[in-house]
């Protein structure tokens, strides 16, 4: 995908401000945002990402009382235009629900377009009308169940041995959740910078031992899983999934969160211990999800501090 492609996608999709990140009250990458809400597919190595806009389709939420299905992937200007005509024309009682899909629109703004019906049999009149198939499964669960797992991660680190770590490489700590911490031995994931690229580098380390990483996300989870730590929380009846802003979950796992609800999480401040943390709060998941999860990433879930 282009330049000129990509920067007219993310235009049509949300309002882009720069330096947007989850460490920070101030909101979530644009590109992030998007791929958690399945409007673009994500893929990189060594630094180099290409980016591709997910097929429109109609994606099932969780819930009992109606059934509901929201817009992903690709779409034009005339989009929702169209799907009001063909709810109109259906006759079958299919609403339209557009609002935003991040609690703060004032950095990213995204449309959250949702089906709302009696019937999946009423939204798929209305999906077969525009052309746009809908998954009439639990999309949420589906992501978290085709994500990989800590345990399949880990599997695959592929460590070079004797590599010599920079003395000002920063180590993440699992107890902070944040990196700054000297290396004292075991699984632990760090970060320093190469002066002859200018790239931030992520390894894992093993005493003398590294794995290179693409991105930090997995590594983090590895350390904490690793060390029995856990950035998992959860409500059963707000049905309120928090996960520590510096511990975000990778890519898929991310996706099937946001894809609960067809919202991006709320940022949210709150105690942790003695300090203050920031939490990433993703609405509407099930039980089931926010268990396979806390599996996948293998971490306990403990009660919201919110």
């Amino acid at each position: 995908m282009g330049r000129s492609s990509l920067e007219k996608a993310i235009t049509e999709f949300c309002r882009q401000e720069p330096g947007l990140n989850t460490n920070g009250r101030s909101g979530f990458e644009p590109l992030w945002a998007l791929d958690s809400l399945g409007h673009c597919e994500i893929a990189g190595c060594k630094g180099r990402i290409t980016v591709r806009l997910a097929r429109a389709s109609f994606a099932r939420l969780p819930g009992i009382d109606r059934s509901r299905a929201i817009l992903t992937g690709a779409r034009s200007a005339s989009t929702q235009a169209e799907i009001h005509e063909a709810c109109k024309a259906s006759k079958s009682g299919v609403n339209v629900l557009v609002s935003e899909a991040v609690a703060d629109p004032a950095h990213v703004s995204i449309k959250r377009i949702v089906l709302e019906a009696d019937s999946f049999d009423a939204i798929q009149t209305v999906a077969d009308a525009v052309g746009i198939p809908l998954t009439r499964q639990s999309v949420g669960w589906e992501i978290a169940c085709a994500s990989t797992s800590v345990v399949d991660f880990q599997t695959g680190i592929q460590w070079v041995s004797g590599y010599p770590v920079p003395d000002e490489a920063e180590h993440f700590s699992p107890d902070t959740l944040r990196f700054g911490e000297g290396y004292s031995g075991g699984v632990r994931l760090a970060r320093w910078k190469e002066f002859a690229t200018n790239k931030i580098i992520y390894a894992l380390r093993n005493d003398n031992a590294v794995a290179f990483l693409d991105s930090p996300e997995w590594g983090r989870h590895v350390e904490l899983s690793v060390s029995g730590a856990s950035s998992i929380r959860y409500d059963a009846g707000r049905k309120l999934f928090a996960i520590r802003a510096t511990a975000r979950p990778p890519r898929l796992l991310a996706r099937a969160l946001c894809l609960c609800s067809g919202r991006l999480p709320a940022i949210t401040e709150a105690a942790t211990g003695k300090s203050r943390a920031l939490w990433l709060a993703f609405e509407n998941v099930p039980q089931p999800v926010t268990n396979l999860v806390a599996e996948k990433l293998g971490q306990e879930v403990g009660p919201l501090p919110f």
